[in-house]
């Protein structure tokens, strides 16, 4: 009995069932993979032993386990540092401000205000530092060290600084509040200058028959402009004790 032997199969047979960038291989494991592709691919020639081609798996979860533990301890410690540095230095001092201001105490009060003045100052740089600040390690803890030091009644370094700092820049400061002043009353003045001219034409409206709507707006607008000239003599007399 004649037997028909299959035919020899045309495609050439090679060691590698596909180019490796043809695998898109980006990592080791994509590597490993590709290996054990060829493994099981009819058309490799030598058979792979897939136990080779492990990577060590338990080193690895141990040390991407130990590594994530590492970032969410360390998460935890500047979300804890925070909001204690957020305590001591805001709520807490908050609270001594507004004992010292029941008991008017002077003392207390001279030496929170200069704290606040202090800190101001602080979370104004802190702002815009804050792209570089927030790679620094420990920063929240050296922080509330630094919060400690100026809030502290007995190291008292509050008023060290805020008198060093008046001696630099409290001429600058000065200077700036004149300007500031000298502006303020160049807009008062020109305003006072404009509401004149309109309350003329106030006053003419007013004269007519005072059933007629423009009467009736006219005296609306001449209450509303006596509001605002109190208004502008209050925020002149804070202006000017403020200079003082």
């Amino acid at each position: 009995r004649s037997s028909t032997l299959p035919s020899p199969d045309p495609r050439p047979r090679s060691l590698f069932p596909a180019p490796l960038a043809a695998m898109k291989i980006k990592s080791s494991q994509d590597f490993l993979n590709y290996g054990k592709a060829m493994g099981k691919s009819s058309d490799s020639i030598l058979p792979i032993d897939e136990s080779l081609l492990e990577a060590p798996r338990g080193a690895s979860k141990k040390g991407g386990g130990l590594l994530g533990f590492f970032k969410f301890a360390m998460a935890v410690r500047s979300l804890i540092a925070q909001t204690f540095s957020i305590f001591i230095g805001v709520l807490f001092p908050a609270v001594m401000a507004y004992r010292a201001l029941k008991e008017n105490n002077a003392a207390e009060q001279k030496r929170l205000l200069m704290y606040f003045v202090l800190m101001s100052l602080y979370t104004t740089v802190e702002f815009f530092a804050w792209p570089i600040l927030q790679f620094m390690p420990f920063y929240y803890e050296f922080k509330c060290v630094i919060i400690i030091f100026l809030l502290h009644p007995d190291l008292d370094y509050a008023s060290k600084l805020y008198a060093k700092l008046e001696k630099t820049g409290g001429k600058h400061i000065d200077k700036g509040l004149e300007a500031s002043g000298k502006v303020y009353a160049d807009v008062e003045k020109k305003a006072k200058e404009g509401l004149e001219v309109v309350q003329k034409e106030a006053d003419k409206m007013a004269a007519m028959d005072g059933d007629k709507p423009q009467a009736k707006a006219a005296k609306m607008f001449k209450e509303a402009q006596k509001k605002a000239t109190e208004a502008a003599k209050k925020a002149q007399e804070q202006a000017d004790q403020a200079l003082k």
